[in-house]
């Protein structure tokens, strides 16, 4: 089956039971129709000679009879087959049950769920700690764009100096809500030529992962398209996703931006995880 996406270890767990469970059905299969006997190959000093080993009743007991395949491939694909279901078996019964007590047993940690089933007074503590985390990423240093510093000239109220007034927007809504961002940090991962991409804004979260945000405001222009389509490509490569961890906005096509949308935008997908 093919390898997926999840969203959690559970599902690939449920995901990896079927796979075995379907595995396990087609080599019984296999075996239901596959011919009697085994597969035995004579190595010679040249060359190697396939048999058919098949278990005869003969008047003085069981013996071993070989008939050579070299003028039956079908045959001698049968048996090999046979063989791999045979050990596809085994592995599937040994998984299995492993699966099935993991996915029994397995207990899912999410920090925010488990912080807010503490008495209060634990919450209030480790929500000064999770502020502090915060603090300390908006202030730490970080790699920046180095290309063309001269046209940063919109300056924000988090006094950041950024290229666009739809930044100048995107940066004043994420602070004014309080949210640490990044401006133009360098993404960790280079793409296939080794060149690294810097995202319009990048967000700490407190358990250490990131939020991208790209606002895309020359779609009219075809290499900013074509480059912005590399850069996407990246970043789903090394899983940011839209939706997920990935925010995409755009100017209209007069070049602007809604305050009231990027506002919604932040509401909906930034602020469930600063509370």
């Amino acid at each position: 089956m093919d390898k997926k996406h999840f969203d959690s270890f559970q599902q690939a767990i449920s995901f990896e039971q079927l796979n075995q469970r379907t595995f396990l059905e087609e080599s019984r299969a296999v075996l239901a129709s596959a011919p009697p006997g085994r597969l035995f190959i004579r190595e010679r000093s040249n060359s190697q000679t396939p048999y058919q080993i098949v278990k005869e009743k003969t008047p003085s007991g069981w013996s071993n009879c070989s008939r050579n395949l070299k003028r039956d491939p079908d045959t001698l694909l049968a048996l090999a087959e046979k063989k791999l279901a045979e050990e596809m078996i085994k592995i599937c019964r040994h998984n299995l049950p492993i699966l099935e007590k993991t996915a029994n047993t397995y207990q899912a940690l999410d920090c925010d769920s488990l912080i807010s089933s503490l008495p209060k007074k634990y919450g209030d503590v480790l929500a000064l700690r999770k502020k502090q985390q915060i603090a300390r990423h908006q202030s730490a240093f970080y790699h920046k764009a180095p290309f063309d510093p001269e046209k940063h000239i919109h300056e924000t109220l988090a006094g950041i100096l950024v290229r666009s007034k739809s930044e100048v927007i995107i940066a004043n809504a994420l602070y004014s809500y309080g949210i640490p961002f990044h401006y133009e940090e360098q993404f960790p991962y280079p793409d296939e030529n080794g060149s690294f991409y810097y995202p319009d804004f990048t967000i700490p979260l407190a358990d250490g992962c990131r939020l991208i945000w790209e606002h895309l405001g020359m779609l009219n222009d075809l290499s900013y398209c074509t480059h912005n389509a590399r850069k996407l490509h990246t970043y789903q490569k090394h899983d940011f996703l839209i939706g997920k961890n990935l925010i995409l906005t755009q100017d209209d096509s007069r070049g602007n931006c809604s305050s009231a949308f990027i506002y919604q935008v932040i509401e909906k997908n930034i602020v469930p995880y600063f509370k």
